[in-house]
């Protein structure tokens, strides 16, 4: 169904003509329906207006479909028609592999692409291995899809920025939640064993947990 068709989580008006297209998501590709004895479980919307005379069309999604959702995803998947959140990303670098012969007349040649495209007995008869981004690939989950060279780079970094951030709120509030403790021991003149805990939380070092309980102690609160 085109994109440009408005979709609404809104049941259906109570006269809707009940000869209605469905149509397959253009976003997460659902192939899926599901139901039991009191109808239809997976999500649906349909079109805000009739779109075929009186009929409106309906389409049934995945549950982390932006369509159903109605929230835009952090990090998309950038391939045609999708535009799925990417809540996983396996990188694999791309690779030109330069093999001594690669045909019955000795003819050297170069394998491309990443290594588990390429031939690995290729690197086992003086073969040189060169890395080469435009061969990259990522592989994005939940939609399934595999992106290339300058697009599989995008997603890699949007995605790293995501998780560096969501990693960073953890360890402000992680501090935030001990506040009152860290505010008594640099009260107390323990400055930098309070700084060296600030750290230990940023870096996620398992350091932090011995570090708040001599804090603790430091600043007379009681451990927990």
């Amino acid at each position: 169904m085109p994109a440009t068709i408005a979709q609404t989580r809104q049941p259906l008006p109570a006269d809707a003509n009940t000869r209605m297209r469905v149509g397959r998501c253009r976003t997460c590709n659902n192939r899926r329906v599901e139901g039991g004895s009191r109808g239809v479980t997976t999500p649906w919307t349909r079109s805000v207006e009739p779109v075929h005379g009186d009929q409106y069309e309906v389409q049934y999604h995945e549950l982390w479909c932006p369509v159903w959702t109605g929230e835009t995803p952090q990090v998309a998947c950038p391939h045609p028609h999708c535009g799925a959140p990417v809540t996983e990303v396996t990188y694999r670098p791309g690779y030109q592999v330069r093999v001594p012969w690669t045909s019955p007349y000795g003819n050297p040649g170069t394998l491309v692409g990443t290594l588990d495209e390429i031939d690995v007995g290729a690197e086992t008869f003086g073969s040189e291995t060169i890395p080469d981004p435009q061969f990259d690939k990522a592989d994005l989950a939940p939609c399934g899809h595999t992106v290339e060279g300058t697009q599989a780079q995008q997603v890699r970094g949007q995605f790293q920025q995501v998780l560096e951030g969501r990693r960073r709120r953890d360890a402000e509030a992680e501090i935030a939640r001990h506040a009152d403790v860290l505010a008594a021991a640099e009260t107390a003149g323990h400055s930098v064993l309070v700084e060296q805990y600030r750290q230990a939380v940023i870096m996620g070092s398992t350091d932090r947990s011995g570090l708040l309980a001599a804090l603790r102690t430091l600043a007379g609160a009681p451990q927990k």
